[in-house]
């Protein structure tokens, strides 16, 4: 299968629901978007890298700041971040950024995938995708998830040209906004109801494993990605020579 695909990210540093704002945080945050540039482009050969930046205290150094960067000139905020809203945008940042990059994906005629800032995959994962999407026929394919009763996770993400429009079109007119003080669907949720829909078109990955962690370890001659990794499990990596 031609492997022509674009990556695309999201960025934001500053205060929400879960960042306190303070400068420590904000130097962390830019010091790890050069780990993720490293490690995308160590195992992945993109047409392009798409940074889609919210409005933010902090950017990473300009060196850094490769491939194509939008800046926003508003923040619609973290999916949490509406519950505090009286009246609040169907679509947090999150959403946006996805939508915005599946797009950008199918004007350069290229597959989309999105893998989100705090994101790591490691080994042939670009391959391995593309081989599952060959030998099970999806369209998309999407990771696993067992974490506060999700079925699925989308840090790391894939779609496939030919169903960007099927799957944007969908996303945009299913029912619930991504948080509110009202009845709300997560972005997951809708993921997981849109998957069902499909019948069939987007699968999982074959591999771990986003936000969750195996009891019985990581197995590093296999791919696998990480998200929401914390500084113990970064310095395994560094002394691991995977970052």
């Amino acid at each position: 299968m031609d492997q022509r695909y674009i990556i695309t990210t999201g960025f934001f540093c500053g205060k929400n629901w879960r960042n306190t704002g303070s400068q420590a945080e904000a130097n962390r945050i830019c010091a790890f978007f050069d780990i993720w540039l490293k490690n995308t482009t160590m195992f992945a050969r993109p047409v392009d890298i798409i940074t889609i930046a919210a409005p933010s205290d902090q950017l990473p150094a300009p060196e850094l700041r490769k491939g194509q960067w939008l800046y926003l000139q508003h923040n619609l905020g973290h999916a949490h971040d509406l519950d505090s809203m009286d009246i609040s945008p169907k679509f947090c940042g999150w959403s946006a950024a996805y939508i915005l990059g599946a797009m950008t994906a199918y004007a350069n005629n290229c597959d989309y995938i999105f893998k989100e800032q705090d994101c790591l995959a490691f080994g042939p994962w670009v391959d391995l995708m593309y081989r599952t999407l060959d030998e099970t026929g999806c369209e998309m394919l999407v990771g696993r998830e067992n974490v506060m009763g999700m079925r699925l996770e989308q840090s790391l993400t894939i779609i496939k040209h030919s169903f960007i429009l099927e799957f944007v079109k969908l996303f945009l007119e299913w029912p619930g906004s991504d948080g509110g003080k009202g009845k709300y669907k997560r972005p997951e949720i809708k993921f997981a109801e849109i998957m069902d829909y499909s019948m069939g078109k987007i699968g999982h990955l074959p591999f771990g494993y986003g936000r969750t962690r195996p009891s019985f370890g990581i197995d590093t001659r296999k791919p696998f990605y990480l998200q929401q990794i914390t500084p113990q499990e970064l310095e395994i990596l560094r002394n691991g020579k995977l970052v």
